[in-house]
């Protein structure tokens, strides 16, 4: 007469850890409020969107949303030669966004 109320399927993936800055977010957050400055003198945010595979290796970094060329490029520039990054645990590349401000230095 019991009979089963739920059932929770979930899903292996769901378990992996996302793609991320090897030294962690806080690092990475910190590198990038230190070295986000433009020559042209523009505040606001980038956002951007790129790859990580499964080695950590970055690839199809676009801007999603840019603020001025020269300040478009250092975003790009400060992820293709910033902190090193972890893949997906589970072995696929995965799709991250981030947002990068330019004059937000204290």
């Amino acid at each position: 007469n019991s009979a089963l109320a739920e059932v929770v399927v979930m899903n292996s993936n769901q378990a992996a850890l996302n793609a991320r800055p090897a030294d962690g977010w806080v690092s990475f957050n910190k590198y990038l409020k230190e070295n986000a400055t433009s020559t042209d003198g523009k505040k606001g945010t980038v956002k951007l969107s790129f790859t990580v595979a499964a080695d950590g290796s970055i690839s199809e970094i676009k801007v999603t949303k840019g603020l001025s060329t020269v300040a478009d490029k250092k975003a790009m520039d400060l992820i293709t030669t910033g902190p090193k990054w972890n893949g997906n645990s589970n072995g696929k590349p995965q799709l991250v966004k981030l947002n990068v401000r330019f004059g937000d230095r204290d």
